[in-house]
């Protein structure tokens, strides 16, 4: 199930459709409408994952097998609008919206690795992260901060990334003009700035739920199969290169 604040309406995700329930509607027949509908797909592929886009509010991104796909929650055709034919080599598990910067999504899946995209150009990522040792479940952006990325699955691991080169707020650098002015570019170093700030085990069966804080953009938590609850927080030095 996922909903955008302000809007009257709901989508729900099912293995082989996707419904919008308008809110504001009080009769169950005129409130539900398909978005997608695979009833007779006889692909043994599921929607998995789905994520409202925050910068076009009638939009979301879904997984389906291999694929990304885009649709318009308005529209009445069934089709997606835009899609990423092969994020994953066996299953796309997870999609999240950068928050800050437009048409740019993570993916996790069967792969072991989290992609990120811009899906106007689908034909390969514009970065991967590998980390984990088996399926990735799940993958979040922070909502304040999209240098930062959690990510977790079924090898127990929760793992906390920094992706500042394709972040809206790159490291930058300071290059010296003939006037003696100084002129800010992104900076070369940035590709190598991106790492794995740390990895957590204290789970002891699969994590298939992860959460940033809505109070504390600092503050994470995450939850497996065995109802173990952990939370966690991105470390103060990570903060500090964040803030200053």
């Amino acid at each position: 199930t996922d909903s955008f604040r302000g809007s009257s309406s709901v989508v729900t995700i099912h293995d082989k459709a996707i419904l919008r329930w308008d809110l504001e509607k009080d009769d169950y027949n005129g409130s539900c409408s398909f978005v997608a509908n695979k009833l007779s797909n006889t692909v043994h592929c599921s929607f998995m994952g789905a994520s409202w886009d925050p910068h076009r509010i009638s939009e979301i991104a879904v997984g389906y097998g291999q694929a990304v796909e885009v649709y318009d929650i308005q529209g009445t055709s069934g089709v997606p609008i835009r899609s990423i034919p092969f994020a994953d080599r066996v299953r796309v598990r997870q999609v999240d919206h950068n928050p800050n910067k437009p048409f740019y999504v993570a993916t996790a899946g069967d792969d072991r690795t989290v992609k990120f995209w811009d899906i106007r150009h689908n034909e390969s990522p514009v970065k991967i992260l590998s980390g984990h040792s088996h399926w990735v479940d799940q993958v979040k952006y922070n909502k304040s901060h999209d240098q930062l990325v959690i990510s977790a699955g079924t090898d127990t691991l929760v793992s906390l990334w920094r992706v500042s080169s394709i972040s809206s707020a790159p490291l930058l650098d300071f290059l010296a003009e003939d006037d003696g002015t100084n002129q800010v570019v992104p900076s070369k170093e940035s590709d190598n700035n991106d790492a794995l700030i740390k990895s957590t085990d204290d789970h002891f069966d699969s994590v298939y739920s992860i959460v940033w804080s809505c109070n504390d953009a600092w503050i994470y938590a995450s939850v497996s199969y065995d109802g173990r609850v952990c939370v966690n927080h991105v470390p103060s030095a990570e903060k500090y290169k964040i803030l200053l």
